[in-house]
């Protein structure tokens, strides 16, 4: 309860000593910071922390200017409280191998993982997908799925879907997920004609068959660390286009798996855009490459044996 609560981290140390818990795992900044403290209060033989995006941009997006250096600072001073930290993307390494703190304990890398053949299998939901919302086959949808925050640029894909459209009147834009900046999104999905091309679709439970009715993934984030929702269009075997920055890179291949566009350029993201829906075949190439990289590399068991791996390797005695 708010940024500093004494009594629920003595709780949680509490809850840690009353279970005997072995294994302490934790993951985002708040988590890891009141984990890190019970845990070692509670003397839990094995911490483990994930850090999944980059100290450089996550405080301040998520924090303001003030707290978010503040809360930047604990988090690499308390770094050290871990016993093994693992990240989810060589970026996401890199930049944490530059914070004072975590030289001193072993950083892993385990890449995210989703159940691919869920998103594989609802592509044959597409069709009906398509008609539920109102959308019909002649039309060419673009799509994401993100929170709608100013670290995502989902205004850049708003900007590209309209220099797009121009060319092409049939194109429908799917903006899957909720967040604070929705209204201003809207307000300037109006602004650019857009009008009902765009559909706002807040936050929704069926992301796999809502995958399968796009043409099109796009994810314009400035700042990621392994993104799940890249993983799931691809593993839904769409033809993602995305800002080339750390994490990303991993998974959308540059005229491999996806396209890779300058972070922040919607110009050149209209380019990409209407580069694939004017080249299906490539789109189709694209998309199945990125489908098998993801059930080769990126299945949920995979990452499910990494962790175990981990948990065997560090554990007290065990090591």
């Amino acid at each position: 309860r708010g940024p500093l609560d004494l009594r629920g981290l003595g709780r949680l140390a509490r809850l840690l000593r009353r279970a005997r818990v072995d294994i302490l795992h934790t993951r985002l900044p708040r988590a890891n910071f009141y984990g890190k403290l019970a845990g070692r209060w509670a003397r839990t033989p094995l911490i483990v922390s994930n850090i999944s995006s980059m100290y450089s941009n996550h405080f301040q997006s998520l924090h303001g200017r003030i707290r978010g250096p503040l809360f930047r600072w604990i988090e690499e001073r308390t770094a050290g409280l871990s016993d093994v930290i693992v990240t989810n993307s060589d970026g996401v390494a890199r930049d944490l191998a530059a914070r004072h703190g975590a030289q001193r304990v072993p950083v892993l890398r385990i890449h995210n993982g989703v159940e691919s053949d869920r998103y594989k299998q609802a592509r044959a939901t597409g069709a009906a997908t398509r008609e539920a919302l109102g959308i019909g086959s002649e039309h060419l949808v673009v799509g994401t799925v993100c929170r709608l925050v100013p670290l995502k640029h989902v205004d850049d894909l708003l900007r590209a879907a309209a220099v797009v459209r121009r060319d092409r009147p049939g194109l429908r834009l799917i903006v899957v997920g909720e967040g604070l900046q929705r209204a201003a999104l809207e307000a300037e999905a109006e602004r650019l004609g857009l009008g009902g091309a765009a559909r706002f679709l807040g936050e929704r439970a069926d992301v796999p068959e809502l995958l399968a009715a796009m043409d099109v993934f796009v994810h314009p984030s400035e700042s990621e660390g392994h993104p799940n929702a890249v993983l799931e269009a691809m593993a839904s075997g769409l033809p993602v286009i995305a800002a080339a920055i750390p994490g990303v890179d991993e998974l959308v291949r540059d005229g491999e798996t996806g396209v890779l566009v300058p972070p922040g350029d919607p110009a050149e993201l209209a380019r990409a855009i209407g580069g694939l829906l004017d080249r299906p075949e490539l789109a189709v190439e694209l998309g199945l490459a990125g489908q098998a990289l993801i059930a080769r590399q990126f299945d949920v068991a995979t990452m499910v044996r990494r962790f175990e791996e981990v948990y065997e390797r560090y554990f007290p005695g065990r090591r």
